[in-house]
């Protein structure tokens, strides 16, 4: 069991003055049912979870921020740890068994497109299985 490396996108940014902005993500292979819209105001800290990769759709998980900054804190199986900032225009890929937290730094407005539909809870673990995880890694 392994951890790959985070991975930041650049939208390509479409649009003009008149019209105002567009976000173009180019999906490839990835089938898409749905895109659930997150609105979260300045301060927000949600806790902290990753993913086992058994809802494919967090296989890895995708993170597309509209407006606003999001400060991300991340865990490998390795112990490693990493803060990312991510800015408006940008896509993170957040591939299976990093666990994940974020803060808002200001309004945000993020997507997570969804090739399954989106249900609470999916295959979320906490911070506790994490640690057991990691010490299975060790070995």
């Amino acid at each position: 069991m392994t951890s790959d490396k985070i991975k930041i996108h650049k939208l390509e940014e479409r649009g003009d003055a008149i019209k105002g902005r567009v976000y173009n993500w180019v999906v490839g292979q990835r089938k898409i049912q749905e895109i659930p819209i997150f609105y979260r105001t300045k301060g927000v800290s949600p806790e902290g979870h990753f993913h086992t990769g058994k809802d494919k759709s967090c296989d890895p998980q995708f993170v597309v921020l509209f407006k606003g900054r999001i400060n991300f804190k991340l865990e490998y199986l390795n112990g490693e740890k990493q803060e990312i900032t991510l800015n408006e225009g940008e896509m993170i890929e957040i591939p299976k068994f990093v666990f994940h937290s974020y803060e808002a730094e200001e309004e945000i407005i993020f997507a997570e497109p969804r090739e399954t539909e989106y249900r609470e809870p999916n295959d979320k673990g906490d911070y506790a299985a994490f640690k057991l995880l990691q010490e299975q890694y060790d070995k």
